[in-house]
């Protein structure tokens, strides 16, 4: 199953399958669909990846969201979970944030990309 992925550096959808994503230590990985920038992620992207407020975060998840085309209530979902892992995590870059809160709602309610 395909896992939706955040590119580090311009915050857009990335879709990568579980295969070609390596897990643990990350070794660049070409990132297969970028809206934008279609960078190869690697330690020093993911390092430089940014960090910001909450807000910030739940207005990219908007832009996302409504890209992927989720209902209402799912996007409200989307939002509390980013509140919730923002307030356990207050560290954790954007990117990943994003990742968690969307695969745990698309996962949650049978979303495939």
């Amino acid at each position: 199953m395909a896992k939706l992925r955040i590119c580090p550096i311009c915050l857009e959808p990335t879709f990568i399958t579980d295969k070609d994503y390596v897990e643990g230590e990350i070794k660049p990985v070409t990132v297969l669909i970028s809206y934008r920038c279609g960078h190869i992620i690697t330690n020093k992207v993911l390092r430089n990846a940014s960090l910001s407020n909450i807000q910030r975060v739940r207005a990219r998840a908007g832009v996302i969201a409504k890209r992927l085309g989720l209902k209402e209530e799912h996007k409200k979902e989307v939002f509390n979970l980013i509140k919730e892992i923002k307030r356990q995590h207050p560290k954790m870059k954007d990117y990943k944030v994003l990742e968690l809160a969307f695969n745990e709602i698309m996962e949650k309610y049978g979303y495939t990309l």
